[in-house]
Formats: C-alpha cells, structure tokens, sequence
C-alpha cells in the first residue's frame, strides 16, 4: 500500500477528537473523507500532514514511518490562501523558492503546468483580478508543486458556486487523469465525494470514526452522464443510509 494510517487517536483538553482511525490509499488514487463538520475531518488531516501529532497510531509513505513529519505531504485548505501582493506565477512557485531554486528556475518549471491547469494568461496578475474557480486552480497547482506524493484537499470548492463547481469538477477530473497524484479530498458533500472518489470512508461519531467505505465504480468521462445515471443515485442512497445508521 502506498500511503496508511493505522489506529489514530487524538484528544484535546482530555475530550477524545478522533479515535482508532486507519486508512490507506493506492497510487493514483483519489479517497474522500466524507462526513458532517465538526467531526474531526481537519484534525485528522493535520496529523496526516505532520502539523499535529496523534496521541498513539503510526502513518506511513512507502512503507517509512512519517509519524509528525511535515514538508512530505501538500495540504491545501478550504481557502485558497494566494498573497495578494504576489502575481500568480510567484504565488504558485513559492514551493519551489522554499526548496531552494532561484527565482528564475522556480518560475520557469511553475511555467510549464499553466496549460494543463488551465491558467494560461494568468502569470503576470494577481489574486484579484481571478475568478474563485482560477484562483483554485492556482493554489492547487501551487499544492501539487509543494509534493506530488501526497496531496491533502480540505473542502477545496467548497467557496464556489454551484455552477462554477460543476465546472471545476469536470476540469479536476481530467487533470488528476494526467497527475495521478495520490489524494485525499475531504468534504461533506456527497454528490462530490462519488463524482470525484474511488473509494470514500464515511466519518460519523463522537470522537471521530471511520464507520464504512465504499468503493465507486463505473466511468466518470461526463459528470452529467455520471451524475444523473441510476448507479450515481443508488450510491447516494447507500451512502446517505450509512450516514444516518453511523
């Protein structure tokens, strides 16, 4: 397995957040996390990023222990956090910068995604002067340039407007078909956890637990097609029967 966690547990204040949770994730592959807020979906991708660490349990990349290690994983938050004052070239090369490339070099490589994420003609401006649905493309490629190892996406669209959402799905879709950078998307929205996932762990409890997975099968070339099929809707039924049974 490329990337697991085993048996997380995390308590604040001696109130149990999350407790014995394990996941894995394939190469290549996109899992959601899927559950209410307030449930300890953040928590936990802090422990995962190595920004917080569990009170017990263990996370491995390629089989390496990264317990408590940050800098392996990129983590992009429910906020696109662009600097206003930087052009987006400059916004999404400061990974670079911070690995140690000159100014040139990082602007140069960040350069050579613009096309495929969708953000030719966009070098030169700023933050402002983007759409929401730029804006994040800008930061999620400033997220697969920090580490293509593994990404951690906390609620990425969930700011946008339902039309600009749909949109940005169909794009997301194609680009991870190309990237195929190991992910972990977080949200509680359902139609988006089975559009976009391969598998999804549902998370529900007090503390924060894993309760059920499930697997999506079945082309996803259209997210109208995919979307409005009989199998889209009989997902939505199990998972939602999941939710109210967890």
């Amino acid at each position: 397995m490329y990337f697991k966690a085993e048996h997380i547990c995390k308590s604040y204040d001696g109130r149990k957040i999350i407790e014995d949770i394990s996941l894995e994730l394939k190469e290549g592959e996109l899992v959601s996390l899927l559950g209410i807020s307030g449930i300890g979906k953040t928590t936990l991708f802090n422990i995962l990023s190595g920004l917080e660490k569990p009170d017990s349990g263990h996370i491995y990349l390629e089989d390496k222990d990264i317990t408590g290690q940050t800098g392996i994983a990129s983590y992009m938050q429910q906020k696109d956090l662009l600097m206003p004052y930087k052009t987006i070239i400059d916004n999404v090369s400061l990974p670079l910068l911070l690995k140690g490339m000159s100014k040139r070099e990082a602007r140069e490589k960040a350069s050579t995604y613009f096309k495929q994420f969708g953000l030719e003609g966009t070098k030169t401006q700023y933050p402002i002067q983007l759409s929401g649905g730029m804006r994040q493309r800008a930061a999620l490629l400033r997220s697969y340039l920090f580490s293509s190892k593994l990404m951690l996406l906390d609620e990425p669209f969930s700011a946008l407007d339902a039309i600009t959402k749909h949109h940005i799905h169909d794009w997301y879709l194609e680009i991870m078909k190309e990237m195929r950078s190991p992910t972990l998307f977080i949200t509680h929205d359902i139609d988006e956890a089975i559009l976009l996932s391969d598998r999804i762990y549902i998370m529900a409890g007090n503390p924060g637990r894993l309760t059920k997975m499930f697997t999506i099968e079945g082309a996803k070339i259209s997210t109208d097609d995919f979307t409005t099929s009989e199998v889209f809707i009989t997902y939505k039924k199990e998972i939602l029967k999941a939710i109210k049974e967890a």
